[in-house]
């Protein structure tokens, strides 16, 4: 079969799930181990026979609708965060250059939670079904490039904070404001990221590389959101820290559902 459909490995990870389901099926109703062996793969058909019914089909060079969303819409929402910084952006002088700032510290984090979005949708898909091969080497792919972005543009906004300090500050802005260390640890995060990721390029653990994701999203959260209530109260207003408990409670199920079994809850033909 596979030399028959040479460069068609998706469609023999596809042919083989199906032996296997009826091979399952066939042993369950009392056949032999050698009788379902046999009885499954006539079933089947000739190998020449079905490459040339899967000849008509087209490969599938689109990657997986969740990878293709996460570019999508990462770039909807970028837009939608620069389009405010853009009178900044033409203003000139320092002004310009904090909302470079801001600019870039906000898609790195946007950056950093579409990783997390990949690793959320392979969490909820695993316990239905497994990836294909095309649509893993996809998501491992999305998620590497993302990270690295991440470490890029988060790195180089906290360089610029520290060179050209927020407005209500003066001289280099490491004066531990929540904002700056919650940048820092998730800019921290990131780099563990694209070095897990770039490690685990090749590895068949998928699940312990999305758990980086998740532990990205966690790490936003508390960076991004936590740091900007602390501020809050430290200013006199009141601090909302019920996003914050919402988010990491949320990402602290999802890692649960990382425990279930592959597949647990694949509906099996009858």
């Amino acid at each position: 079969m596979a030399q028959q459909l040479i460069g068609r490995g998706e469609i023999l990870d596809e042919l083989e799930e199906h032996l296997r389901d009826s091979l399952e099926e066939l042993t369950q109703t009392g056949h032999a181990a050698d009788e379902a062996v046999e009885l499954a793969m006539s079933r089947m058909g000739q190998p020449r026979e079905i490459a040339a019914e899967f000849a008509k089909v087209p490969a599938a060079t689109a990657p997986w609708l969740p990878v293709r969303l996460a570019w999508a819409g990462g770039a909807l929402l970028a837009a939608s965060m620069l389009a405010p910084l853009f009178p900044k952006l033409t203003a000139g002088g320092l002004a310009s250059l904090l909302a470079v700032h801001m600019g870039a510290v906000m898609l790195g984090y946007v950056a950093t939670l579409l990783v997390g979005f990949l690793a959320a949708c392979y969490f909820l898909t695993r316990p239905f079904r497994e990836l294909r091969k095309g649509q893993v080497q996809t998501l491992k792919r999305a998620a590497l490039v993302l990270s690295a972005a991440a470490v890029v543009l988060t790195g180089s906004g906290i360089a610029m904070g520290c060179l050209f300090c927020p407005h209500e500050k003066t001289g280099w802005a490491w004066g531990l404001d929540t904002r700056e260390v919650g940048g820092i640890a998730i800019l921290a995060w990131n780099v563990a990221m694209v070095s897990g990721y770039w490690r685990g390029r090749e590895s068949s653990r998928l699940g312990a590389m999305m758990l980086l994701g998740v532990a990205g999203n966690i790490a936003v959260a508390l960076g991004w959101l936590g740091a900007s209530a602390v501020e809050r109260q430290l200013h006199g207003s009141p601090g909302n820290y019920t996003p914050v408990v919402i988010a990491v409670l949320s990402q602290l199920a999802l890692a649960g559902i990382a425990l279930a079994p592959a597949e647990c809850l694949r509906v099996r033909r009858a």
